[in-house]
């Protein structure tokens, strides 16, 4: 139990700005990774996406678990679930529209 109140103790402190950083990383590392499986490899697209899915619902699980005791939503929380769900519409929009494309230039050169 003290783990647990240690490790929520020291979120709460860097909260906001681990926040902006992480977001920060994370859309420039997803667009650099995103960027690159599409030059290499689009068949791995699919496979990114889901990754990306599996990190934001890790996320979410641990945040707003029923089984912790959160007495309210914090305004960084409302944002985190915010971005969260422009995350997922944006990767599901980015990740079928690719998907598509290349499908198109595939069937178009033969290749």
């Amino acid at each position: 139990m003290a783990l647990k109140t240690a490790v929520d103790n020291a979120t709460e402190t860097v909260k906001k700005p681990l926040y902006l950083a992480t977001m920060g990383l994370v859309y420039l590392g997803y667009i650099a990774v995103f960027l690159g499986i599409s030059y290499i490899s689009p068949t791995y697209i699919r496979l990114a996406s889901n990754v990306a899915y599996i990190f934001v619902g890790i996320l979410l699980a641990y945040k707003f678990n029923p089984l912790r005791e959160v007495a309210s939503i914090t305004e960084a929380d409302t944002r985190l679930i915010f971005m969260c769900a422009i995350f997922i519409i944006f990767n599901l929009g980015i990740t079928e529209y690719a998907l598509m494309f290349f499908d198109t230039v595939k069937n178009t050169f033969g290749i």
